[in-house]
């Protein structure tokens, strides 16, 4: 039997990943969601080591999976991507691509409509995008943190680049409860200097955490005092 510990993006534990586990939960739990949806030639934007594409090739309607990166990222040094970008132009054809997909990308991006475009330019008539983003999350890659959104600028943003707006969906991945887990790994990660007392506080909020998140209930509709963890956005060429 393997002692290696649980993949932390496909199999996000407490004990193994704590500070993440939130987020990492999460976002396999919206990919798992839309995968269905998804289809064809995908095209994974700002990919990393690429942790999710086994997971969505189970689906048999996506055809073909192609990561695309920057050059030089420190993700590659053990899986570099399919194709390398210059996160201005993306290097396919006009009408090329079943499905664009970028996930936890577009916080990092100065140019966010610009790919918007590219991503718009490049899917075929129907081809679907999906995205994700944080909205609460510390600072983090620093100096290459950009921006957070909210649903209303993903929306303004994706109409620039050419998706109607009848076409576009916005939901979240988490709502306050889920944000209040993620506050507590965070803070008792950071802030505890003590790792005694740092590794007492992780056990003692275990099922403080699982409480929240099965309570949790991400927003439907976004109004004053909405929370959100973080956003994913669906949308249609």
């Amino acid at each position: 039997m393997s002692n290696r510990p649980p993949d932390e993006f496909l199999a996000p534990s407490l004990q193994h990943h704590y500070a993440l586990f939130v987020i990492r939960k999460l976002l396999l739990q919206t990919i798992t969601n839309q995968r269905s949806k998804l289809k064809g030639t995908l095209i994974d934007v700002g990919c990393g080591r690429m942790p999710y594409r086994g997971h969505l090739t189970k689906n048999p309607a996506i055809t073909s999976y192609i990561g695309v990166d920057w050059p030089g990222s420190p993700y590659h040094a053990s899986t570099p991507p399919d194709v390398y970008w210059d996160g201005k132009m993306l290097p396919f054809d006009n009408d090329s691509a079943d499905t664009c997909m970028a996930t936890e990308v577009f916080e990092h991006l100065p140019n966010a409509t610009e790919v918007a475009s590219e991503m718009y330019r490049i899917l075929k008539p129907g081809g679907i995008l999906f995205l994700t983003v944080p909205f609460f999350w510390p600072f983090h890659e620093v100096p290459y943190d950009e921006y957070r959104y909210t649903p209303f600028s993903l929306n303004r943003i994706l109409q620039d680049a050419g998706f109607s707006k009848e076409t576009i969906t916005v939901g979240a991945t988490g709502g306050w409860l889920a944000t209040l887990a993620q506050i507590i790994t965070h803070v008792i990660t950071i802030e505890v200097r003590s790792p005694r007392t740092r590794n007492r506080l992780k056990r003692i909020s275990i099922p403080l955490i699982n409480w929240l998140l099965k309570r949790d209930k991400p927003p439907t509709e976004f109004t004053n005092h909405s929370m959100a963890l973080g956003l994913y956005v669906i949308a249609y060429k």
